[in-house]
């Protein structure tokens, strides 16, 4: 049976590229592995993880980068994807709905819109031309301004949080490696193999994942902010204040697990200077850094445990901590404009202490990768 959603239908058949580890016998998704379950919520652990909780049938957009060939004909304007992820029957999102694509072809044509999105002249989007979509929405009109047409080129993912169980054992996992052993060996080794499978599948890229961002308007080539906040703030707060070292520490330390050596960390000039205060880490300027020369600014560098983390401090953003991992980071090189807001809910909808693993896509070649966070209570 189907799971109706939003967006269209969820089938059996979108289940083909579930891992078998994460949906064992692919029947009970949000049943399975129930003793688990209960390993994680164990109050012993002392962990955030037996917090979460997520919905399996959710549907984000996957921005693509893609090949659109716009023609305008007596305000009919077709849009032809040249990248073969569209396929039939699938779903894309244009500026004002969300279409089904036809049965035997990777176009659609349609006739209205309902906003505009600036993007050079006429000419700059003559008939037939072909531009380059990095996810964000593209004005294609005619030479003789016939009219606009606005194409959103996302594909639809059906499995957004497919490896919530893995990243909850992976985060209880380091939890028991900082703060000791639950006293269990039984239940300390299964966790530690749970985490190292997730990982290797990560590695290995089995696990298809989406780009979640929030960025607005750049400013001199700084992005306002990317990959969703750390706020301090709790319920529908979305600012509330400087985060504390203590709410910093756990997201941090998720970074140099997951994230690895050349994260990206986007804070306040406060919040690095915080950074700096701490002592440990350590906190040096580097103006010559690949993060300073995409977006045009000078990062410090973060050392932790090892590892180096960049933190590059921009001045409209307040009381959020944003994070971008490395393969993200590689995609560039990125302005605001490369990544478009795709929350489902609002920011108040992500509740204090939550536990989210996202991913990003690059097209041709897809690389599962996730920045781990929460705010921990302080």
């Amino acid at each position: 049976m189907a799971q109706e959603y939003v967006y269209g239908t969820f089938a059996r058949d979108d289940l083909k590229g579930v891992p078998e580890c994460v949906a064992p016998g692919r029947d009970e998704l949000l049943e399975s592995n129930r003793d688990l379950l209960a390993i994680i919520g164990m109050n012993s652990l002392g962990t955030p993880c037996k917090q979460t909780v997520y919905d399996f049938y959710e549907k984000q957009w996957r921005p693509m980068r893609t090949t659109l060939n716009g023609s305008v004909a007596a305000g009919v304007t077709t849009f032809i994807f040249s990248d073969q992820s569209f396929k039939p029957g699938e779903y894309i999102k244009t500026d004002s709905e969300v279409i089904k694509l036809g049965s035997t072809s990777n176009y659609l044509t349609f006739t209205g819109c309902t906003r505009s999105v600036g993007g050079g002249a006429d000419a700059d989007h003559a008939d037939g031309a072909s531009v380059r979509s990095y996810g964000k929405p593209w004005t294609i009109g005619s030479a003789a301004g016939t009219g606009d047409m606005i194409v959103q080129p996302n594909k639809v993912t059906n499995y957004t949080r497919i490896i919530k169980r893995e990243i909850a054992v992976s985060r209880t996992a380091a939890v028991i490696e900082e703060y000791h052993r639950t006293g269990n060996s039984r239940y300390d080794a299964n966790l530690m193999e749970q985490r190292d499978n997730a990982l290797q599948e990560l590695e290995n890229g089995l696990i298809d994942g989406v780009a979640v961002a929030a960025v607005a308007d750049s400013t001199a080539g700084q992005a306002e902010g990317i990959f969703e906040r750390i706020r301090s703030g709790s319920g529908t707060d979305q600012n509330g204040t400087t985060p504390t070292r203590d709410q910093i520490r756990v997201p941090l330390r998720g970074i140099k697990d997951y994230g690895g050596s050349g994260s990206l960390i986007l804070c306040s000039d406060y919040m690095a200077d915080v950074f700096s205060d701490w002592q440990l880490p350590y906190l040096r300027a580097e103006a010559g850094s690949p993060a300073a020369e995409k977006f045009g600014n000078t990062v410090k560098l973060l050392e932790l445990s090892g590892g180096t983390l960049a933190v590059l401090p921009m001045p409209k953003i307040k009381n959020e901590l944003y994070i971008l991992s490395p393969e993200f980071i590689r995609c560039g090189p990125l302005t605001a404009s490369d990544f478009i807001h795709t929350f489902h809910g609002k920011d108040g909808d992500r509740i204090k202490g939550e536990l989210v693993a996202e991913y990003t896509y690059q097209v041709g070649a897809p690389k599962a990768h996730h920045v781990l966070y929460d705010v921990a209570s302080s």
